[in-house]
């Protein structure tokens, strides 16, 4: 050999430095994932799991624990509950006095305080009138000192509009109407 050559070779080519396979067609493999992942927590096992990932739910997002579900079934009840007292009557924002709905304004002009009343028959679902009261209603107008009485005829018109002044002098307003069977109390802000 020449001297080239010698400083080529490697210092230890005479020794062996892995293991001779016993058949030299087989592929020798240094890294085994599944040796290796056998050795490892199951937290990195899972994350290796050849399994699809699910597909978004909205509804199982809402229910996959017994909190999230509690919570989801009481949200529901509770919509349920105010939805079926808005369609019965019991609550909502109109101020009703036996099938007429009554809406209350009061403005400030020149000194003295004007109070219009409107009064509109209420309509069913299908959208004809209900049966309402018709005849006489007291209406008083009071601040925290002094009432003002006065009476007002309901008729079997669909709307009909009440406008008055009072001598009252207050930044509310109280408006007690009264028919023969029921009251209704509301209240208003001079603007």
């Amino acid at each position: 050999m020449s001297n080239n050559e010698e400083k080529k070779r490697r210092p230890n080519a005479n020794y062996r430095l892995s293991p001779k396979n016993t058949n030299e067609d087989e592929i020798v493999y240094h890294y085994n994932r599944e040796r290796r992942l056998e050795k490892a927590p199951q937290a990195v096992r899972d994350l290796y799991k050849d399994e699809k990932a699910p597909r978004f739910s909205l509804f199982r997002s809402l229910t996959n624990t017994k909190g999230k579900a509690a919570l989801f079934v009481s949200i529901m009840v509770m919509s349920i509950f105010i939805i079926m007292l808005s369609i019965m009557g019991y609550i909502g924002g109109d101020s009703e006095l036996e099938g007429n709905v009554i809406e209350a304004e009061a403005f400030e002009y020149e000194g003295a305080i004007l109070v219009s009343i409107r009064k509109t028959i209420k309509r069913n679902r299908i959208g004809g009138l209900t049966q309402a009261y018709t005849g006489n209603v007291d209406i008083v107008v009071s601040d925290s000192k002094t009432d003002f009485p006065l009476r007002v005829d309901f008729t079997p018109q669909p709307v009909q509009s009440f406008e008055f002044t009072v001598p009252l002098n207050n930044e509310e307003l109280s408006v007690y109407l009264k028919t023969e069977g029921n009251n209704l109390r509301l209240t208003v802000k001079p603007e």
